[in-house]
């Protein structure tokens, strides 16, 4: 659980929550240590980040896709009359040969892939 917790950079608390919701949601009848027990336990272990042992060039991969920007504004635009939908872009980076994800933003919809190239590849550097 404190590599999970890491992983997602949550505290000890959300960590808690966030296993439990996952074991119930694979089904299984696991005990989930709370946030005081994980908080004895991280005195006693230790765990890193990981980081990327890269050495050289990166075949990079660059990917977007759109989203829908839902929730309490959409009401209050068809109310009013305004017919356009919010989207945004995730614009992605990932390493070719391990998959692993070195850069990746957000942006309005109006940004282009080729306008994004040059941060994403500055960022993974």
């Amino acid at each position: 659980m404190l590599v999970l917790g890491a992983a997602f950079r949550l505290p000890l608390r959300q960590t808690e929550g966030f296993a439990r919701c996952l074991i119930g949601l694979l089904g299984l009848t696991l005990p989930v240590p709370d946030q005081s027990t994980l908080v004895r336990r991280r005195r006693m272990v230790t765990v890193e980040p990981h980081v990327s042992g890269r050495s050289g060039p990166v075949d990079l991969v660059l990917e977007s896709t759109g989203r829908k920007i839902f929730g309490p504004g959409k009401w209050a635009r068809n109310k009013h009359g305004e017919k356009r939908c919010s989207w945004r872009e995730v614009h992605i980076a990932v390493d070719a040969s391990t998959g692993e994800v070195l850069a990746h933003a957000l942006t309005d919809a109006d940004t282009s892939d080729p306008a994004m190239a040059g941060e994403h590849v500055a960022s993974a550097a």
